[in-house]
């Protein structure tokens, strides 16, 4: 974790958007030095203000959408690995049955293609479940139906 010291000289350094892109940001850090358009930016990706029932509505709106299962606070959805188990981001990890996997961070903003956090699909080969919490989004405009969460079980 930064320092603010550290963080204002990554700004000299890099410019304000990728500092609000990129980094987490606290909440009292973003009232002090940022303005507006870069407090939306922080907010959109980072802090996550949703109430677990929120989360609910959304993701029975994602399951009802793709015609996925929703049960005992499970999102059951997929992902596609290859023979090995590895995914198709990086093909460093590899994501065993039965275990759980978690990211340390999710971009929350749907209109982000390709960002932090892990993704899931309707249609895959790896059948994965997601607890409720765990949600992140649903990545607008991609044909296939992607989503990001914080976490997920291989099943």
């Amino acid at each position: 974790m930064k320092t603010e010291k550290e963080l204002l000289e990554l700004v000299e350094e890099n410019g304000w958007y990728s500092i609000c892109k990129y980094q987490n940001l606290s909440e009292k850090f973003i009232e002090k030095h940022l303005d507006e358009d870069q407090k939306e930016i922080q907010l959109k990706r980072h802090h996550d203000k949703r109430t677990l029932k929120q989360k609910q509505e959304e993701v029975k709106e994602y399951a009802k959408k793709h015609k996925l299962k929703i049960k005992d606070g499970y999102l059951y959805a997929f992902r596609n690995h290859d023979q090995w188990g590895r995914g198709m981001f990086n093909k460093t990890i590899i994501y065993d049955k039965g275990y759980t996997y978690r990211d340390w961070r999710c971009d929350l903003n749907p209109d982000e293609e390709n960002s932090f956090g892990l993704g899931i699909w309707p249609k895959g080969n790896t059948p994965v479940r997601i607890k409720i919490k765990d949600w992140g989004c649903e990545v607008k405009n991609h044909n296939e139906g992607k989503g990001r969460v914080w976490e997920f079980e291989t099943i």
